[in-house]
């Protein structure tokens, strides 16, 4: 039998009410994220060597210093440097930089994994771009790409809580509220089981497109 504290119930409504915003920051950043993430593995494998170069800076200091780090001067030094945004924007932007680096180097991974007689045959067969794309590029980096999307998708899901640094009412400054007012730490461990149960979600998701991709090609 399994016991839960009684307390729960009652802090559940304020605790839901910070998930949605800690879903909500999620995908929102999770979707930017992969959009930029796109944008800079162009970047990054482009003949241009200045574009590349560029890429490669960015990817090296996004990966080199703290999440928390990167909310705090997105938060206080755009500010001062003329460009004010809004907490959740600057939550937001922080977090697909940081998680953008990351994604760039597994998509440029995943690409340079395709076999490269397979490119020669579809240069043979006389394939467009495009038709290159779809019919090669794409099914080969897929299979590679689900599972390292998915774990971008948890990186983020658990990094949220440190926008709550900047005024986010997410679930994080929900618990710290909870706990403030009523001396009860096992509110932490409530939050722990819900990002568990979230985190479980999209592992098993993510395995289930696995698999189908690997059905399919």
């Amino acid at each position: 039998m399994i016991l839960i504290p009684e307390n729960w119930a009652t802090t559940m409504p304020a605790l839901w009410g910070g998930l949605k915003v800690t879903l909500n920051v999620a995908v929102t950043a999770s979707l930017l994220t992969v959009l930029w993430a796109s944008v800079v593995t162009w970047a990054r494998l482009s003949h241009n060597r200045a574009l590349r170069l560029i890429a490669m800076m960015y990817i090296e200091l996004f990966r080199s210093t703290p999440i928390i780090v990167q909310i705090f001067i997105v938060f206080t030094v755009l500010p001062a440097a003329g460009l004010r945004l809004s907490p959740y924007a600057a939550a937001i932007l922080a977090l697909v930089l940081n998680a953008g680096g990351y994604l760039t180097e597994n998509i440029r991974a995943a690409f340079k994994a395709i076999p490269a007689g397979l490119l020669e045959v579809a240069d043979a067969l006389g394939m467009a771009p495009l038709q290159k794309l779809r019919r090669v590029i794409l099914p080969q980096s897929l299979k590679v790409l689900v599972p390292v999307t998915a774990n971008t998708l948890l990186f983020i899901l658990l990094t949220t809580p440190f926008v709550f640094l900047v005024g986010i009412q997410d679930m994080m400054m929900q618990a710290n509220k909870i706990q403030r007012e009523t001396g009860d730490f096992t509110v932490f461990l409530q939050i722990t089981l819900i990002y568990v149960s979230i985190s479980l979600s999209i592992h098993f998701v993510a395995r289930f497109l696995e698999r189908r991709l690997s059905s399919h090609f």
